[in-house]
């Protein structure tokens, strides 16, 4: 299906062959709705990370009052370092997938 990377608004072809090998590299998370994902810091073992939302929504919640910075929905590209650093998390406002990559 070429996801992440055909989820995002640049109109790349499921079957693109780049598509595909970001894929390889890319862990699918299945949120429940409520689900707190605390991204990961550009420093971890496995070096920097990139969030791509493909189905549902996600919250960005400023720690530690927890307030709403913004939603997020399908097709948003998320800098997770950045999101560490600002001591943010991410609350699944929705059922949601996505998907992880290094």
């Amino acid at each position: 299906q070429g996801l992440p990377i055909s989820a995002l608004p640049l109109h790349v072809p499921a079957d693109d062959l780049a598509a595909r090998a970001v894929a390889m590299h890319a862990e699918k998370l299945e949120l429940p709705a409520g689900e707190v994902l605390v991204p990961l810091l550009d420093f971890s073992p496995c070096g920097p990370h990139f969030l791509i939302v493909v189905r549902g929504r996600l919250v960005v919640e400023l720690m530690p009052t927890a307030q709403e910075a913004m939603r997020v929905g399908a097709g948003s590209l998320l800098l997770e370092g950045l999101l560490a650093e600002s001591s943010a998390k991410l609350r699944a406002a929705s059922r949601c997938e996505a998907y992880r990559v290094r």
